[in-house]
């Protein structure tokens, strides 16, 4: 147990340690800091070191902690192993923005309760986000889950002899936000943001609203990925974002997309041909699109997720078989009914009517001409969709 004593303007905390090896009894040592406030944090340092090391080593003695960056590249290269390479790509996005609050030399015995609220306050403070746009409660808290990940990984690798310095993890303990209630636009919905955006994006929300496939893994289609004279998409494994997804699947492509893919012409491997280098779809783009489709927002809250959504809802709401839709978004097969791990594992995606299902997908609705050519510069424009007219 150690004490503490002030003498004049300085705390000394005294207390006992085991003697070296060789030697038997123990051995007084003592510490001067100026105020209470830093003798009564060095005291508990102390107490807890001689109890779980046997002794007390100065900061200024100890072996150099390792540098934060180092620790998360290690991290990522672990996640790589494990994880899609979308998801590793998601996990360094969020662990920059920490190395960009804290600096990248900073030393990982930087980390403590503290730090995480300064962070947690960094990332909603509007100046710190993208274009000055304040970053939302879910997105904070997962961001911070990430660094919490982080430090829980770095402090088993050090009990291994890999990393010094870590501290004992702590977390925040931030609480989830309630999850909306679900609401998915409608064929002609997506069909009026299809029509609104543009470029290659067009391409893209084709694909989403036709296949019910993720963004990240719409991009990463390739044409060798498709069979176009039997009209069959085959999910490469590592497109997937679970582990049952990573298994691969095939399924059957929609007519109405089979026709457009046959009409696009193959300039380079990829079926959505993205100028930018790291082929990335960003979010704010399709929220564009929606929004000059003047689509309520409640609708596309995420905005590439929405085609999903909508894709899902369209074919439920035309009588299509459940499990066949759960197939095709790469869900396990009869995860709603309890019975996930037995059907999934006996049931040949043969038995699920998926021709019929994606033959559900309605044909991409033509835009009528309205009274006046569309302001293309007028971000409220709106867009009229005939419901009753085919695929251009």
């Amino acid at each position: 147990m150690a004490t503490l004593e002030k003498r004049g303007e300085w705390w000394t905390i005294r207390w006992t340690e085991p003697k070296p090896e060789g030697e038997e009894g123990r051995r007084w040592r003592r510490h001067r800091v100026r105020t209470r406030r830093q003798a009564e944090k060095l005291r508990i340092e102390i107490e807890d070191a001689v109890r779980l090391e046997g002794a007390w080593v100065p900061a200024a003695e100890r072996p150099q902690a390792t540098r934060l960056t180092d620790i998360i590249e290690a991290f990522l290269e672990h996640s790589e192993r494990s994880n899609a390479p979308s998801t590793t790509l998601r996990k360094r996005q969020m662990l920059k923005l920490l190395v960009r609050h804290l600096g990248a030399d900073t030393p990982v015995d930087h980390l403590s309760y503290e730090v995480l609220g300064q962070f947690h306050a960094w990332l909603k403070d509007p100046e710190t986000g993208r274009h000055v746009h304040g970053r939302g409660p879910e997105t904070c808290r997962k961001v911070i889950g990430e660094v919490e990940l982080l430090w829980r990984w770095a402090a088993q690798r050090q009990a291994r002899g890999q990393f010094r310095g870590v501290p004992t993890p702590d977390s925040l303990d931030l609480q989830r936000a309630a999850a909306p209630e679900a609401q998915a636009p409608t064929w002609a919905e997506m069909d009026a943001c299809i029509h609104a955006a543009q470029g290659w994006q067009q391409r893209l929300y084709i694909v989403l609203r036709c296949t019910g496939l993720r963004v990240g893994q719409a991009m990463g289609l390739r044409w060798d990925d498709l069979d176009l004279e039997t009209g069959v998409l085959r999910f490469r494994g590592e497109l997937g974002k679970t582990k049952h997804e990573r298994r691969g699947r095939r399924q059957p492509l929609a007519p109405v997309l089979l026709e457009r893919l046959l009409d696009w012409e193959q300039r380079s491997e990829w079926v959505i041909e993205c100028p930018r280098k790291e082929r990335v779809a960003r979010a704010r783009d399709a929220a564009r699109a929606w929004h000059r489709a003047g689509i309520p927002e409640e609708k596309w809250a995420q905005p590439h997720h929405a085609f999903r959504k909508g894709w899902a809802t369209g074919l439920q709401l035309a009588g299509v078989d459940k499990e066949a839709i759960e197939y095709m978004q790469g869900h396990q097969v009869g995860h709603l009914t309890g019975l996930a791990s037995s059907r999934d594992r006996y049931l040949d995606p043969r038995a699920l009517p998926l021709v019929e299902a994606v033959g559900q997908v309605p044909p991409i609705a033509l835009m009528l001409p309205l009274g006046h050519p569309p302001d293309r510069k007028n971000k409220d424009s709106s867009i009229t969709i005939d419901l009753d007219g085919g695929g251009p």
